[in-house]
């Protein structure tokens, strides 16, 4: 009211100074306007009598004296009476007189009307993130203008309003609480307008961080107007699917989210938001998908394996691919699915090292992708033995540069021996595998450009051992073995080790060969560890000695119940055996052995001549002597031994007595007693007589 005032005072020495300029003007008899005052684009009543008959008036607003702006025009009736409608033109805020002109003859003063400021906005009801219009009138002429949302400090957009006081802009609902807010507009000279009935807020989302992006971005959102505390699920183009996201508003009714693109088709697609509580949804949030492809691996070598996975092109498009914007040769089509995905796994064409750009493209989009190609050698064979040929090929080179091989950063002659790469930065050469440790070795290609390859060639160490023995088939003592070898250090000295023992040596060629042939040593049956070495590589081999042992001996001197003279002379069989044999003779006093008189070992002939000190007691037939032999083979098995043999020596009484029939013995004891009993007689009697 205050404000309406002041413009009325402001007006009035202007209506006074029209007033005293119509002076000539012919009063008519009544003259009204209706309302007094109002907004821009209201109706205005005018009531006019006195007037001209049957003319047609223009309705303008006045100040200050000059005609501001048309309200359209009127007709007066055949009695000189006006009384119409007319629009309230676009004016700054103020008090205008309104006038009546025909385009000849008398104008009329209708009255006076004050325009307010007014302010709309459509529509009113809006989701958070939307945008809403406001259009402003009746303010100060080119006056910066003001929107306010509800309480909040700061303004929701500001312009300048034109030359009438008039001006439209746009907002964006800020994430707030659901609710009806305020809505007015000020102006420079605080004429203010509220919008009514103001906007009421519904659910939405107010922000993404991108509008635009590809499948498997994730991207934020804001959002308000939901239920407080409630939980917001984010779903994509409808709520009928899986939700991306599932959040809670905080007691504001607000959201903050991430969430993944999904895969999708490239073009437009909706984010939609829904309150659970409510089950309402927001209004979508257009996120454009544009073409992406991923490679994997990013980086590698001509003839390399790569996958090619493409998202956000059309759905069941043929997708074509480049290299370089060249189509690769070789390559078929790709054809997605339903959400524009594929993926496509062919090999890397030939071409120079470096940066190389792969393009995946359909009929109206693509997408391209960096793969970084690196150089690339490949050895044929990988492995061996030192002395082979290996045919060697390059591959992401520089082209027309010599390229330079080494084999354990040693230079190695090659074929060609200047390897020149071709034009598509690709070599073929070979090489001889020199003499070395066992195990993998570095080739090195380079052009010396900074273009570098390796491979790993493995080498192999080659050694055999002539017989192989086993269990089935064991070695024995003394047999010649032979191991031959091939890969082993050039020039180096090979020794050949019996368990701990050495047993042979050479010296391997320039490209590591040799030969050694050893006798197998005594030892006893069994597995044995055979191994040949040159220092720095070694081979093992596994040899069986045999385990059977020799036949028992047979005996022929002394036989059984012999008397020998002595020194004894004792004799047997010959018994054979691949490791050769020896012989333990043996002499007792049983056939058990229990006590051995005598023993000797390692015998290498077929008997056995006792010395002096060896002579035996004599001893008589009832208590003879006993002797046997056992062979024992150089692989220490030990044969059974003889069957024992008996034998006696020197004189025995028993045996003497022994040899008397009994009828000798009956007849000796005749004489015996008759003997004794005439010596007792004879004793008696000479006693009897002294």
């Amino acid at each position: 009211m205050e404000t309406r005032f002041r413009a009325l005072l402001r007006a009035l020495p202007v209506m006074l100074l029209a007033a005293l300029a119509l002076t000539a003007t012919a009063a008519p008899v009544s003259a009204t306007v209706s309302p007094p005052s109002g907004i821009v684009g209201s109706a205005l009543s005018i009531s006019q009598t006195g007037v001209a008959n049957s003319t047609a008036y223009t309705v303008y607003f006045a100040q200050s004296g000059t005609d501001r702006a048309s309200a359209g025009s009127v007709t007066s009736s055949g009695t000189g009476v006006i009384s119409a409608s007319v629009q309230v033109p676009a004016l700054p805020t103020g008090t205008y007189e309104v006038w009546l002109r025909p385009a000849t003859g008398t104008a009329y003063n209708a009255g006076s009307f004050a325009i307010a400021p007014s302010l709309t906005i459509a529509p009113t009801s809006a989701a958070v993130g939307t945008t809403v219009s406001v259009i402003g009138n009746g303010f100060a002429a080119n006056s910066i203008m003001a929107v306010y949302f509800g309480s909040l400090s700061t303004p929701a957009v500001q312009t300048t309003s034109n030359p009438a006081g008039s001006f439209s802009a746009q907002f964006t609902v800020p994430s707030v609480p659901r609710s009806l807010y305020t809505i007015y507009a000020r102006d420079s000279s605080f004429n203010i307008a509220y919008a009514s009935p103001g906007l009421t807020v519904t659910p939405g989302i107010a922000t993404i961080s991108a509008a635009t992006g590809k499948v498997g971005d994730t991207i934020t959102l804001t959002g308000g107007g939901f239920t407080a505390s409630g939980s917001v699920s984010i779903f994509w183009n409808n709520s009928d699917g899986t939700a991306l996201a599932t959040v809670n508003a905080d007691s504001n009714g607000s959201i903050n989210a991430n969430i993944i693109i999904p895969a999708a088709v490239r073009g437009a697609h909706n984010i939609i938001a829904r309150d659970i509580s409510t089950t309402t949804n927001t209004p979508g949030k257009q996120f454009t998908v544009t073409p992406k492809i991923v490679l994997n691996p990013s980086t590698g070598a001509v003839g390399s394996s790569i996958s090619v996975t493409g998202t956000g092109f059309g759905e069941s498009t043929s997708i074509s691919f480049e290299w370089d914007g060249t189509a690769i040769a070789g390559v078929t089509a790709a054809t997605t699915n339903s959400t524009g995905s594929f993926t496509k796994t062919f090999n890397i064409p030939t071409a120079i090292s470096g940066e190389h750009t792969i393009t995946a493209r359909d009929a109206s989009s693509s997408a391209e992708a960096v793969y970084t190609l690196a150089a690339k050698i490949t050895l044929t064979p990988t492995s061996g033995t030192s002395g082979i040929q290996v045919s060697l090929s390059g591959s992401g080179f520089h082209p027309g540069v010599t390229i330079t091989i080494t084999y354990d950063n040693t230079v190695l002659s090659t074929a060609p021996g200047n390897i020149v790469s071709l034009a598509n930065g690709t070599f073929s050469a070979s090489f001889t595998v020199p003499g070395g440790v066992a195990g993998n070795h570095t080739v090195t290609a380079s052009d010396g450009l900074g273009n570098t390859a390796t491979s790993s060639f493995t080498s192999t160490l080659s050694a055999d051992i002539s017989p192989v023995t086993s269990t089935a088939s064991p070695g024995n003592v003394g047999q010649d073995l032979t191991i031959t070898g091939i890969g082993f250090l050039p020039n180096a000295a090979i020794t050949v080790k019996f368990g701990n023992d050495t047993v042979g040596s050479a010296t391997s060629s320039a490209t590591g060969a040799f030969t050694v042939t050893f006798k197998v040593p005594a030892v006893t049956a069994g597995s044995y560890t055979i191994n040949v070495t040159d220092g720095a590589n070694s081979r093992p081999f596994t040899f069986v000695m045999e385990g059977v042992a020799p036949a028992a001996p047979v005996l022929t001197l002394p036989s059984n119940i012999e008397k020998p003279k002595q020194p004894i002379v004792y004799e047997w069989g010959a018994v054979t055996d691949p490791s050769g044999v020896t012989y333990t003779l043996e002499v007792g006093n049983d056939s058990t052995f229990g006590t051995v008189f005598m023993q000797k070992t390692g015998l290498t002939t077929t008997s056995y001549t006792a010395t002096d000190a060896e002579k035996l007691p004599s001893v008589s037939k009832d208590a003879p002597y006993y002797w046997r032999v056992f062979a024992t083979d150089g692989a220490g098995n030990v044969g059974a031994a003889s069957t024992p043999q008996t034998f006696t020596v020197g004189f025995s009484f028993a045996d003497f007595f022994g040899a008397i029939p009994v009828w000798a013995w009956a007849v000796i004891g005749v004489f015996v007693v008759v003997i004794i009993g005439g010596l007792i007689y004879y004793f008696y009697r000479r006693g009897a007589t002294y």
